[in-house]
């Protein structure tokens, strides 16, 4: 074999070891870029209306729509439009582990307490997202609730008046509100910052008509009392 035949021979042995090597860099690379990416596709239990002082079990659920696997302890924080953070679930000695494509769901024990001190009256927008002390990117989930500042504790079904009715909603000078099945005793009307404005006592009534005509245009709580210690809330928009 000549000398021209064997650097033809050594030149192509190089060439697969450097197609070799940058095969490597490159897989090695590819597995540094892999990352676990963490979001919040779902809220459990999540109220629209809840009330100062209340406990109720809501849970989160994350999602792993990263390239790699998740490993180690996780918080799942929450934050109201005031700025003030809260966990729905806070736990820094659980590991956890979540594989690309997976969920798992987060439930505080003994449930979450709605408190004042992050919520404020009215309408807020809750943003809540998965927290690690691990470098990993994570997105977050925007939800809404309206929050009553006076205390009912006890009031965890906000509907327990069946068949109960109010229309019109929005309403200009007076709505009606009738059950079909419970008696109702009377009403209180509280403003968007949870205070008491009105209160009218029914008597015993299916059927009643709300003069509202003197109230200010905005938002409304109504909690009705029925018989048998029934009791609903709904949100009644008054109108000019």
């Amino acid at each position: 074999m000549c000398k021209f035949d064997l650097l033809i021979i050594t030149t192509l042995k190089m060439k697969r070891i450097l197609y070799l090597c940058l095969f490597l860099v490159l897989l090695q690379a590819g597995g540094a870029f892999a990352q676990a990416h963490l979001r919040v596709n779902a809220i459990i239990n999540w109220p629209d209306t809840v009330y100062n002082g209340q406990i109720l079990p809501i849970g989160a659920t994350v999602e792993n729509i990263g390239s790699a696997t998740y490993q180690g302890p996780l918080q799942i924080i929450l934050r109201t439009d005031s700025n003030i953070y809260s966990y729905i679930y806070y736990n820094q000695t659980t590991i956890w582990t979540i594989l690309p494509g997976d969920t798992i769901s987060f439930f505080p024990p003994g449930g979450y307490l709605f408190d004042g001190s992050v919520f404020r009256p009215g309408n807020n927008v809750v943003v809540v997202w998965p927290h690690s002390s691990q470098a990993l990117t994570v997105d977050t989930a925007t939800f809404t609730t309206f929050f009553i500042n006076n205390q009912a504790q006890g009031i965890d079904d906000l509907t327990g008046i069946p068949g109960l009715s109010i229309y019109p909603n929005p309403a200009y000078d007076l709505a009606q509100i009738m059950s079909l099945e419970i008696r109702l005793e009377s009403v209180r009307i509280f403003n968007s910052k949870g205070q008491l404005i009105k209160q009218e006592d029914l008597g015993s009534v299916y059927k009643m008509s709300l003069q509202i005509q003197d109230l200010p245009a905005g938002l409304y709580l109504l909690e009705i009392i029925g018989s048998g210690m029934h009791r609903a809330s709904f949100r009644l928009m008054k109108q000019d």
